[in-house]
């Protein structure tokens, strides 16, 4: 039983790092760079494989995130 939760925690957490936040961080890219990064057809013909950019992607859109999080408190 340990082992399904363990799995079920791992999987939610890939596709969180994986969807959301990857997602956030590309279109946030896209904007601040004017579509020159992140170079998606790269990314898709490795399968999203190439790890290191999808993480750096990703922590971008979860500091995105953050940082909207903190704006939006102090605006309060």
């Amino acid at each position: 039983m340990d082992a399904l939760i363990g799995l079920a925690g791992g999987l939610a957490r890939w596709l969180l790092i994986q969807g959301l936040f990857c997602l956030i961080g590309c279109l946030a890219l896209k904007v601040l760079t004017l579509g020159r990064y992140p170079d998606l057809g790269r990314l898709r013909k490795t399968g999203w494989r190439h790890l290191p950019d999808v993480e750096l992607i990703a922590l971008f859109g979860l500091a995105c995130i953050v940082c909207l999080a903190l704006a939006a408190a102090r605006w309060r």
